[in-house]
């Protein structure tokens, strides 16, 4: 039997990997003598050191920044072909997700590209805590998959029907022929920034699927037409 877990995983959104909102947003302590920086200010030697890291090519977030959020939940990738194609990261047998994707554009919901629509519509839900968010918002935010460049994408809070209840929360709309799907199915671990928040999700079992899940949506258009410029 299925248990409604979702209001329980967006209030301990970034307690699961040991980390709290209030903790991840800090302000900086008094200055240093030793480096001389003012509140607020990164110390030079903080700077170059950072910069050194970021430089590298075998660069990769660490988890102590970016927690995993799953673990805790015991998440894992589904593939789901029940009337609409759709891949959850979530707990098995509950509706306690972290990751939704789905085939078709949710109404209402900005498309990364706003002149042109997207072939092979997939709308993604992220149950993800915002606090400077409001409904109907749009925002940006960033998706690093292990040591690649992270990929910048356009979203909008939007509500989700879930039993009796609505919940807002972060949406966008890709392309299925949108590289990040690819680079989801291979990689280990993505690491997301949205909101001043900052997580990472295990894509240990994506593989499969995602690739079913953009199969379907592909397979859903049989007679795709020239996009429109809306």
């Amino acid at each position: 039997m299925k248990t409604t877990a979702i209001y329980l995983l967006s209030l301990t959104f970034l307690r699961a990997g040991g980390a709290s909102l209030a903790q991840a947003r800090a302000p900086l302590g008094k200055a240093s003598a030793a480096t001389g920086s003012q509140p607020g200010q990164a110390s030079p030697k903080r700077l170059e050191k950072a910069a050194a890291a970021s430089a590298n090519k075998d660069y990769q977030p660490r988890l102590a920044v970016f927690p995993d959020v799953g673990q805790a939940f015991n998440m894992s990738w589904t593939y789901s072909d029940k009337g609409q194609p759709s891949v959850v990261y979530g707990s098995p047998n509950t509706d306690n997700f972290l990751w939704q994707f789905s085939c078709g554009r949710k109404a209402n919901i900005i498309t990364q590209n706003q002149k042109v629509a997207p072939t092979y519509p997939v709308t993604v839900i992220l149950n993800a805590t915002t606090v400077d968010l409001r409904p109907d918002d749009q925002f940006g935010f960033t998706i690093r998959v292990d040591n690649d460049r992270s990929q910048g994408l356009l979203g909008q809070i939007g509500s989700l029907k879930i039993g009796n209840n609505d919940f807002n929360m972060p949406n966008l709309v890709l392309d299925a022929d949108n590289p990040l799907f690819e680079k989801l199915a291979n990689g280990k671990r993505a690491f997301l920034k949205i909101d001043g928040n900052r997580f990472s999700v295990d894509l240990a079992g994506s593989l499969q699927p995602i690739r079913q899940l953009v199969s379907a949506c592909k397979a859903r258009v049989t007679n795709p037409v020239a996009a429109k410029a809306n």
